[in-house]
Order: C-alpha cells, then sequence, then structure tokens
C-alpha cells in the first residue's frame, strides 16, 4: 500500500490566559442574572462611601462556584462607574498559587497602564512615572518593581546591595506605598478573584494594606470558594469571615455571604 503522509500541528505554550478577569459589560450579565441581593449590594455599596470618604474597607465574599460571586462585583462596578475612582482587578490562579507577587503583577499591569503590546523598554517608562507619581524614591522603587516584573533596570540605578529577606522587605514597602499614595491621589478599588488561589507573597501585602489603610480611600474586595479559602488556612483580618460564609454557602438557600473587614455580614437569596 502507498503510505500517507499526515501533517500534525505542533503548538507552544506560550502563557496562560486568566480568562476569568475583565469580563466586563452584557456578557457577565448572561453568565449568572444578577437577582435577589440587594442586601449584599447595599453592604458593599455602603462600605464604598466609607472608603470615599478616606476610612479604607475590606469586603471579602464568599460562596461555593457558580453563586454569583463575580456578578455581584461586576454589578458593584457598574454602581460606580460615575465615581471619580482608580478600579485595578487580578485573580488568584492555582497554576501559580506558589508563584511569588503573581496577583500583584497584574495589579501593577494595569496601574502602570500597560496595554500589553509595548516593549520591555516602554514599561519600564512607564513604571518610573508611575512610580514617580506616587510619590516613591526611584533610586530604590525601580529597581525592586523592575526584579519583579523581569523589566530591565536602566543603568543610572545603583544596585541594591540589601540582603533578600531584607530586599523582600523593602519590596513590601514600596508595594505598600505605591497602593496609598496612589488611593490617596483618588479613590481606589482592588479587586481580586479566587483569593483561595492567590500566592501567599499576595496574600501578605493583601493583609498588610488591610491593617494599615484605616485612613486611606482604599476598597479591598475579594472574591474566593469559601470552603477552599478557610482550607488555605488564611490567617489575619481577611480569615475571621471565613468560617460563618462557608456555612451559608452550604445552606440549601445557596447564598452568596458579603461580610466586611469587621465581621458583618448580609446574605441574600439567589432564590
Amino acid at each position: 500500500m502507498p503510505s500517507r503522509s499526515r501533517v500534525s500541528s505542533i503548538y507552544r505554550v506560550i502563557q496562560p490566559i486568566a480568562a476569568r478577569r475583565h469580563r466586563h459589560g452584557p456578557a457577565v450579565h448572561a453568565l449568572t442574572a444578577f437577582v435577589g441581593r440587594d442586601n449584599e449590594m447595599r453592604l458593599v455599596l455602603e462600605k464604598w462611601e466609607s472608603a470615599r470618604e478616606g476610612a479604607g474597607q475590606l469586603v471579602l465574599v464568599t460562596g461555593e462556584p457558580g453563586i454569583g460571586k463575580s456578578p455581584l462585583a461586576e454589578e458593584f462596578r457598574a454602581h460606580i462607574k460615575e465615581d471619580a475612582h482608580l478600579w485595578i482587578d487580578g485573580a488568584g490562579e492555582q497554576f501559580f498559587e506558589s508563584t511569588p507577587f503573581h496577583a500583584v503583577t497584574q495589579i501593577l499591569g494595569q496601574g502602570f497602564g500597560w496595554r500589553g503590546d509595548e516593549s520591555a523598554e516602554e514599561r519600564t517608562i512607564q513604571l518610573e512615572r508611575s512610580l514617580e507619581l506616587a510619590g516613591l524614591k526611584l533610586e530604590e522603587a525601580v529597581p525592586l518593581f523592575a526584579e519583579m516584573l523581569n523589566l530591565p533596570i536602566p543603568q543610572k540605578y545603583p544596585p541594591l546591595l540589601f540582603a533578600p529577606d531584607q530586599k523582600r522587605k523593602r519590596l513590601l514597602s514600596n508595594l505598600l506605598s505605591w497602593v496609598l499614595n496612589l488611593a490617596r491621589l483618588q479613590p481606589m478599588v482592588i479587586a481580586i478573584e479566587d483569593m483561595h488561589w492567590v500566592d501567599p507573597s499576595t496574600l501578605e501585602l493583601m493583609h498588610t494594606l488591610s491593617e494599615q489603610a484605616a485612613t486611606a480611600p482604599l476598597m479591598l474586595l475579594f472574591t474566593a470558594d469559601a470552603a477552599l479559602y478557610r482550607a488555605a488556612g488564611v490567617s489575619g483580618p481577611m480569615a475571621g469571615a471565613s468560617p460563618p460564609c462557608a456555612d451559608h454557602a452550604a445552606s440549601p438557600q445557596r447564598q452568596p455571604y458579603a461580610r466586611d473587614g469587621h465581621g458583618r455580614g448580609r446574605p441574600g437569596s439567589l432564590g
């Protein structure tokens, strides 16, 4: 028999696509209709008003998968679209749950205004501009941020001679300053989905932000699978809501649960 040749296509993995983020617009509502959640929305909007007035807020929305946590966050974003603010979002991803600051790099990319098609040099220039706007000391901040983001460090910045543990502390300190200083220029929302998959370094940063943002116009809005979030052993202010949220999420009414950083919460039936 004559031989037959078969053409096979070979693909190379470039990078994962975080398809769950940036789902803005009508398509979001097609996934899960936003009904029966007036109590949760009222709570989140109350927290936003407090944040706008300079009292930082933490809101954690937990529930079982598919219950409507993401549409709640998207509906909140639609409610505040006329308010002057900066919205930055990201997501935990199971594949990167052990990659330091993975979710933070998503947040920074949006904060720096990256489109995705810039060269590394262009991104470095945008990085410098953003850090300068936030009032950070460029000689320290630029090398720290550039190294984390795999960007070239301009030769005008001398090498940092910190020990590894000290370098990490300085990076965390500069990240905190960047967020808090920008929030004082304009109210800010940091929204992170799937907190149960967020890497420990990002969790540490968010934990510290929740403690230090008491007088900043900043709102931290997190969503998580209740059971996985509790199993992850999250500590600090973000952990206090986990057990009651998991209990409500497992109830027959299939209730998502929104809680603020003080442990107050309001369940709302999806009907």
